[in-house]
């Protein structure tokens, strides 16, 4: 304001040149004003992708969670898991149920010709290639009797899908590592120790 005042009395004085330095300054004032406005507003779109983007992860992190709590109930609630946690990875008692349930033994020698490693690869590779095709192809590979099967099974114990994709997994790497003569050692049970 004061900028507006010494501009007016300039003029009024008949001082022209200190009148239009005035102006001039006034003019580049607002200027800057507008152009750090229009940044801020051209800003504005950005920020709101970004915020989009972020409500999305959000998203699906809380999907995700969402599937796991799901997952954990159905685990606690049943008190069953197909394969045991010790390594190397075999089927539970609860496992070898599911594998005859939904005929694994027809299931393995059909898809296990599916599944691709490399011609030297050792037991972990070949348990790699065989969990990675049982997750993602196997049930699209399927015909559909031995889909409902599957999938008649876990409706009826109330188990998520992935239990019998797992057992089929771990059937589908015992039978090539029988088939390439790797052999895997049972898993190691601590023994008691003995009291003197």
């Amino acid at each position: 304001m004061s900028y507006i005042t010494s501009f007016i009395s300039a003029l009024d004085s008949g001082d022209w040149v200190v009148a239009a330095l005035l102006g001039a300054f006034a003019l580049c004032v607002i200027v800057a004003k507008w152009t750090r406005m229009q940044a801020q507003v051209e800003e504005i779109p950005a920020i709101k992708d970004d915020i989009k983007i972020i409500k999305q992860d959000i998203s699906k992190i809380d999907a995700r969670i969402a599937k796991i709590d799901g997952r954990l109930d159905i685990l606690i609630a049943n008190g069953n898991i197909p394969v045991g946690a010790k390594s190397p990875i075999q089927l539970t008692d609860y496992g070898h149920e599911i594998f005859d349930a939904i005929k694994g033994e027809k299931l393995v020698k059909k898809y296990a010709g599916k599944v691709v490693f490399s011609e030297g690869a050792n037991a972990y590779q070949i348990q790699e290639a065989c969990r990675s095709y049982t997750l993602s192809e196997f049930m699209d590979d399927l015909d559909p009797d031995e889909r409902e099967r599957i999938e008649l099974y876990v409706y009826e114990k109330g188990d998520p899908i992935e239990f019998p994709l797992q057992v089929m997994w771990v059937a589908i790497r015992n039978h090539w590592l029988k088939k390439k003569g790797i052999s895997t050692p049972k898993p190691k049970t601590a023994k008691p120790k003995k009291r003197a």
